[in-house]
């Protein structure tokens, strides 16, 4: 690509590497520092269950993207909340959570993901997946955030995040 260039006068770019802490126990305590404290009003417009008679009850969880399939994910999800039906669209339930969770900052995470899951025998399903940016300083304020699975719009909630 810079073949021919240097005859012109120009010069090929000079590149830096930078490299990451490696894991240490010192490298990590630069990466997490304080809590992060995320809160959840609530989730509209979520779809009602097929199988139930009534509102279900629903449950939420917060999470980095590295956390995704441990434990910790389990530990934080909140008591079950009972949904009332959504007064203006049929077949969609609304649920006021008003929850706090905390948890570690990671200064290394960009993105904390909140799940909301439907109460189901024997394990919770999963309804849907929103996704709060860390860098934009008005996730500190509350707002709606598409919830989503698979590509598929599966309603929202209203969430804010911010370091303690």
């Amino acid at each position: 690509l810079f073949a021919g260039r240097e005859e012109h006068g120009l010069k090929a770019p000079e590149v830096k590497v930078v490299q990451r802490p490696t894991s240490s126990p010192s490298a990590g305590s630069n990466r997490r520092g304080g809590t992060l404290l995320v809160n959840v009003v609530e989730a509209f417009e979520l779809p009602a269950s097929q199988h139930e008679e009534g509102p279900g009850s629903y449950r939420l969880t917060a999470y980095y993207q590295s956390e995704m399939n441990q434990s910790v994910v389990e530990k934080r999800k909140s008591a079950a909340v009972v949904a009332v039906p959504n007064p203006k669209r049929k077949a969609k339930e609304d649920c006021t959570f008003n929850v706090q969770l905390r948890m570690p900052f990671d200064s290394l995470e960009q993105f904390v993901k909140v799940a909301i899951f439907r109460v189901d025998r024997p394990t919770d399903s999963l309804v849907g997946e929103a996704t709060l940016t860390l860098a934009d300083p008005a996730v500190e304020d509350l707002a709606d955030h598409f919830l989503m699975r698979d590509l598929e719009d599966m309603g929202g909630v209203v969430a804010s995040a911010r370091r303690l």
